[in-house]
């Protein structure tokens, strides 16, 4: 009894150790280009076989995996931020978020299998880095077949402290103050001699 017990135990060991199968990020035979946007990118990731923007848990996990070797970073596909996601677009090749895009900007494409000139002639997704600089409302992906784009991080415009805005109402309050004051203490008689 004691021998099947540990035959058992053995036999169970690799069972202990195993991990979900999980399929590879595979790059696909096109590399991406900084000038596949316009504006031209800072540096990009890509053209991984597939459609990353799927919200699947392993298109996640893949994303995170682009996105580290994009940035430096060490996401994982549970803490991969997500600020908005384009589930179809259909307007060519341009893509329009509803946030405005402000300084370093950091976004997915997803392209169908498009061939010609601008194609990549395969299912894709590339990462892309760019300098939106102040405010950029659009994006221009200069590669064929465009179907659903991901923002992922982008700048938030600066606003003043809050110590800054505090200053400034109570200064305004005071000016207020004032001027209601002075209306009160001070009544003109106009007279003829």
């Amino acid at each position: 009894m004691k021998r099947f017990a540990v035959s058992l135990a053995l036999a169970a060991s690799p069972l202990a150790f195993a991990t979900p199968a999980n399929a590879a990020l595979v790059l696909g035979s096109t590399p991406c280009q900084p000038s596949n946007t316009t504006p031209t990118a800072i540096s990009c990731q890509g053209w991984f076989q597939g459609n990353l923007n799927s919200g699947q848990a392993t298109d996640l996990n893949d994303s995170a995996t682009a996105v580290n070797a994009l940035l430096g970073t060490s996401y994982t596909g549970a803490t991969l931020p997500l600020i908005e996601s384009i589930e179809d677009i259909s307007s060519g090749n341009v893509i329009n978020f509803a946030h405005n895009l402000i300084g370093p900007t950091l976004f997915s494409a997803h392209v169908g299998a498009a061939n010609g000139n601008n194609g990549i002639g395969y299912e894709g997704t590339a990462f892309f880095l760019i300098n939106a600089g102040t405010g950029l409302d659009t994006i221009t992906l200069n590669v064929g077949g465009l179907s659903n784009a991901r923002l992922f991080a982008t700048s938030v415009p600066a606003l003043p402290e809050l110590a800054t805005w505090s200053m400034m109402l109570v200064g305004f309050g005071a000016i207020g103050g004032f001027m209601r004051r002075s209306k009160k203490m001070t009544r003109m008689r106009l007279s003829y001699s």
